[in-house]
Formats: C-alpha cells, sequence, structure tokens
C-alpha cells in the first residue's frame, strides 16, 4: 500500500501538481498567504537585526540516520554558529525525537507539520514576524510539495538544496537491478526536479558534474544558469597527530539499510568480493555500521563479519580511529557520498567502485575506481598488507578534504549563497 501511495504521489507531482495541490492537501489553509514585501527584509538587516532563515525538509535532520540529514545538519549548524535565526519545519507528522533534540542543542526553532497545520497555515501564523532573509527547500519531493506556498513569503532568497539528481540515480539502478516500476518512477522525478530546477532562485548540489546539468537544462529552457555548488559539509579540524597505519585492523562500510543501494553494494561485496580477498589470506573483519543495519544478513556466511547497526558519532568516530580501510563497493547510485567524505576526512584510506567516486574526481589519487570484484578484492588486500600504500592513501585523502571542505572554505560558500554576503 505505500509503494502505491508513493508512486501515485510522484505521478501528481509530476504530470498534475495542480491536482495535488488543490485536492490532497488535507488539513492546509485555502487562501493564500499574504505576500511580504523585499523592503522590510532589508530594512531590517541594515538595522543590525540576525538574519532569519527557513530550512523546510522531510523530517528534522539525525546526523547519525543518513547521509543527507548529516548534511542539512551540518549547515544548519554553520548557519547557527554565524549567528542566524534559524528555524526548521519538519514536513514530518512523526518527526524524528532525536532529530528534534539536536536542532533544540543548537538553539534552533523546531516545527512539525501536523494534522491540522500545515504549511500554508503555518506561514499565515508567523506572517506578523519579521519575514525570513532566506527560505532553504531540502529534497525534491519537499520542495515540489512546499516551494508554492515558500514563494509566497516574497523571501530576498529562495533556494533548493537537492542533495542529488535522483532521476540519474533511479535510471543507473534500473540498469542494475531493471524493473518498469523503477523506470516510471525515474520518469515522474526527472520532471519533479526539472521543474523545481526552473522554478526555484537558486539550486545547490554539491559537485560540478549536478550544477552541469541543472544549467544544461535551464539552458535548454531558454533560462540563465541558477545552480551553484555547496560541499556536502566541511571537514573537520585536521588532526593532532598523522594517523598510522600500525595496529589499525578491520573494514568498515558505512550507510542506511533504507538506501537501496547500500544493500545491493553490501550483497555484492560479500558474495563477489570477499571470498577473494579471504583466498588472498586478508583476515581482517568486516564492520557494517547504519541506521537500520540491524536486519542486514549477508548472502554469504562469514565468521569474520559483525553487523552493528546504528552507532552514534562518537562511537563511530571512535571505529574509525582503529580499523584500516573504508568500503563503498556501490553499483548505483547518484550524487556525492557523504561515507567517502566522511572516510578521508577521518583519514581512513578508501576502496571505491566508479559510481562512489561519483562528483569526486578531484580526489584522485587519494581514490583509485575499481568496478570489478577482483580489481576490488586487490585493492582492500593492499591497502590491508601494504603499509606504504596505506600512509599515501591516507594523507592524500586528508589533503583533498582540508584543501576544499575546508570549514573556512564551506563558511564563505554557504554565506554567499545563502545570505548573498
Amino acid at each position: 500500500m505505500y509503494v502505491v501511495k508513493a508512486t501515485l504521489l510522484n505521478a501528481l507531482l509530476a504530470y498534475a501538481p495542480g491536482i495535488y495541490l488543490r485536492f490532497f492537501r488535507r488539513g492546509s489553509s485555502r487562501r493564500p498567504v499574504r505576500r511580504l514585501s523585499g523592503e522590510s527584509t532589508s530594512a531590517a538587516m541594515q538595522a543590525g537585526e540576525p538574519p532569519r532563515v527557513l530550512v523546510v525538509d522531510s523530517d528534522f535532520p539525525d546526523p547519525t540516520r543518513d547521509a543527507g540529514s548529516k548534511a542539512i545538519f551540518h549547515f544548519v549548524k554553520l548557519l547557527v554558529d554565524e549567528g542566524v535565526r534559524l528555524t526548521f519545519w519538519s514536513a514530518s507528522r512523526t518527526p524524528s525525537s532525536r532529530g528534534r533534540a539536536r536542532l533544540a542543542e543548537l538553539g534552533v526553532e523546531s516545527v512539525a507539520r501536523q494534522r491540522d497545520c500545515d504549511f500554508p497555515r503555518w506561514l499565515e501564523s508567523i506572517e506578523g514576524l519579521k519575514p525570513f532573509d532566506a527560505i532553504v527547500l531540502s529534497r525534491p519531493l519537499v520542495a515540489a510539495i512546499y516551494g508554492w506556498d515558500a514563494s509566497l513569503l516574497g523571501s530576498r532568497r529562495c533556494l533548493y538544496y537537492g542533495h542529488d539528481i535522483h532521476y540519474l540515480r533511479l535510471r543507473a539502478m534500473r540498469r542494475v537491478v531493471g524493473g518498469l516500476g523503477v523506470a516510471f518512477e525515474a520518469a515522474c522525478m526527472a520532471r519533479i526536479e526539472r521543474n523545481i530546477w526552473r522554478r526555484q532562485g537558486v539550486v545547490l548540489y554539491p559537485s560540478e558534474e549536478e550544477v552541469s546539468v541543472v544549467n544544461a537544462c535551464r539552458k535548454a529552457c531558454g533560462l540563465s544558469p541558477n545552480a551553484a555548488l555547496l560541499p556536502l559539509w566541511s571537514a573537520p579540524d585536521a588532526p593532532a597527530a598523522t594517523p598510522e597505519p600500525a595496529g589499525r585492523r578491520g573494514m568498515l562500510f558505512v550507510g542506511s539499510h533504507a538506501h537501496a543501494p547500500n544493500v545491493d553494494g553490501l550483497d555484492w561485496l560479500f558474495a563477489d568480493v570477499l571470498p577473494r580477498a579471504r583466498a588472498h589470506g586478508c583476515r581482517d573483519t568486516v564492520y557494517v555500521v547504519g541506521s537500520g543495519m540491524e536486519r542486514y544478513g549477508p548472502p554469504v556466511a562469514d565468521p569474520a563479519v559483525e553487523v552493528l547497526g546504528w552507532l552514534d558519532e562518537e562511537a563511530l568516530e571512535a571505529l574509525y580511529a582503529r580499523v584500516r580501510v573504508a568500503l563503498v563497493p556501490l553499483r548505483y547510485g547518484g550524487g556525492v557520498k557523504g561515507k567517502v567524505l566522511e572516510a578521508m576526512a577521518q583519514g581512513v584510506p578508501c576502496v571505491v567502485t566508479t559510481v562512489a567516486m561519483q562528483g569526486l574526481s578531484a580526489a584522485a589519487p587519494a581514490l583509485e575506481p575499481t568496478d570489478g570484484a577482483t580489481e576490488f578484492s586487490d585493492m582492500l588486500v593492499s591497502l590491508t598488507a601494504d603499509d606504504g600504500r596505506w600512509s599515501r592513501k591516507s594523507s592524500m585523502g586528508l589533503a583533498y578534504m582540508h584543501g576544499t571542505h575546508g570549514r573556512a572554505i564551506v563558511r564563505r560558500r554557504v554565506l554567499e549563497l545563502v545570505l548573498g554576503r
């Protein structure tokens, strides 16, 4: 039933968004929200008041749940650290309590969708307050549903944060796993995302490749470019000491069970790659970490596999500090992979496929993609056995992260794009 409802929603948003907005937004206000003038925003900023930003997403961000949540949480934290007065609106009727608590720690006002108070009505309730200086819509379905309402605020800036181009990921998924349902979902999502790109003032993606796709689409429609690069998140401060390979054992996979490419990649790893590595003497334990991963069962039995499931940030960081290699065996997907950035920022070399390296071509030679099971196995065996190669990969990964995802770099980019500074 859930799949049928999701398919219907996607089809309506793709081909008849007006029908959805008119008949399926139960609990929404029927009268339009008063448009706020841009002059009042400028006057407030000139008066020295802190900038006010609204972020709209599918749920409150729990950085331990998935890469998208981690990215939006870091985005929010960076704005708060810069003195921005931030409000986060969740479209979920059962929002994450852990995500809400994390926002409260930052001093962020959190508002959740309720059955009798949808987005337009909530906007009406605050229309007498200082208008938002910027509105950020996160993820395609959220932008497709709420982008029209957000524009009624007359905000000085309205932005869309796409995370990745979903229809390209779905097309890649169909090439690997097949299915007419996947093809139909990809067609719907392509129409939804292209509509968003044409409508929103600023479109943000974490890779130059995605930015180029958006701007090419707008050019074909006779529109000027509006897509810009925003790194997925900033790297932590450089470690006090250079990571050393001595004493490190184990291989780590991080990813949410709810994300289909992760499960597919793990199945391929355990069925085709790991037996080859074991045959070449690699006895390192494979740790599987991520939200919901406690439900995952490897297709091939291996005594040196530990499925740990969800870990908090402190426990995950401790695990990174003792493992030898991060594994990212994805066969399809889209956008920059947060798990790759996270491992490099921790100084842990990655074994990646071409898909896992999407949007990170500048990270070569810290990353060397290998797509065949034999090649992937050979790479992980080499990194578990060769200390010199391990150290070179670790150093190159750290240099890339601090050169392209350093806090000052990302901070400057966020302030420029969100607040126009």
